[in-house]
């Protein structure tokens, strides 16, 4: 056999070797972004469990403490308005699932949500009627009440353009259509809260100097007794 073959035939098993090598790295490759891609899944699966994000919420009690502490901010659609101007909500979980796997109705799974901080005029509750009832909301929980089915939160939408999503606690003071209340109903240690007062706080000052909504009607003697009264708490 010639010098000339033996080289040959060591170019063809250097060729086959590196093509077996280069194979078995591509399918090791293969294999590992596999595992990764599965681990993601079930991290993924996991955290969603965690934090619930397919969970529909019918009560108070089923949202997680932990989501009142953090402020967690839910999204729903208002179904009803109750005449104290709290919102019946049916919440939308993050990750929606088929209706079919779902065991909780319409009915039995809404949650009663109320704008903390203020109490709702006549004129307010007219107000939402037109332009809540049956559309998306999105409520920031605060601090969980130690009694009662309502949930304390700060409710916004998204305007008829989309562009942004407005307050509706501040707006409703801002323009007369509801009052501070004269007492917290929630934790004051809460910054969210507080924050949310102080702007509820600018918001009613400005309605009253410019005697918008309600305030328009309110005489001065009206308006010295509503201040007297709320000295006292």
């Amino acid at each position: 056999m010639s010098s000339g073959d033996d080289k040959e035939k060591l170019r063809k098993g250097a060729s086959l070797g590196l093509t077996s090598f280069s194979n078995s790295i591509d399918n090791h490759l293969q294999l590992v972004q596999r595992s990764i891609y599965g681990l993601g899944v079930l991290t993924l699966l996991g955290l969603a469990k965690r934090y619930k994000l397919w969970t529909k919420f019918c009560s108070r009690s089923d949202i997680p403490v932990e989501f009142y502490r953090r402020n967690v901010k839910l999204r729903g659609k208002v179904v009803d308005i109750g005449k104290t101007g709290s919102l019946l909500v049916d919440h939308k979980p993050a990750i929606r699932i088929p209706s079919v796997l779902s065991t909780k109705t319409r009915d039995d799974c809404l949650l009663d949500v109320h704008m903390a901080g203020v109490n709702i005029t006549p004129s307010g509750l007219d107000w939402l009627n037109s332009n809540l009832l049956s559309n998306t909301v999105w409520f920031r929980l605060l601090e969980s009440p130690e009694n009662g089915k309502e949930i304390p939160a700060i409710i916004s939408y998204r305007t008829k353009f989309g562009l942004w999503r407005k307050n509706i606690n501040t707006y409703l003071v801002y323009y007369g259509m509801a009052k501070l209340r004269s007492s917290s109903d929630t934790d004051p240690t809460s910054q969210i809260y507080n924050r949310l007062l102080e702007q509820l706080i600018k918001a009613e000052k400005r309605a009253e100097q410019k005697g918008v909504g309600d305030w328009e009607k309110v005489t001065w003697r009206q308006w010295l007794r509503e201040k007297l009264i709320r000295r006292k708490f």
